[in-house]
């Protein structure tokens, strides 16, 4: 929703921000979550939701092993 409507703020932290109360969610979630599917869309570097998966699985195994 906030990707979405990023045409109608000045900034994505404008849209964000401006949103977090409209969907009754705390404001550093809704940043995370702008941020990881700027991320997941490759708009922004980083690890993507699949790949943070991969880590955390990889690491369980580990730990199993272990």
């Amino acid at each position: 929703m906030v990707l979405d409507r990023l045409s109608e703020y000045p900034s994505v932290y404008a849209a964000w921000k401006a949103l977090t109360a409209k969907l009754g969610v705390g404001a550093e979630s809704l940043r995370r979550w702008v941020v990881q599917a700027q991320v997941d869309a490759g708009e922004k570097k980083g690890l993507t939701s699949d790949e943070l998966g991969e880590i955390k699985r990889l690491r369980a195994e580990v730990r199993d092993l272990k």
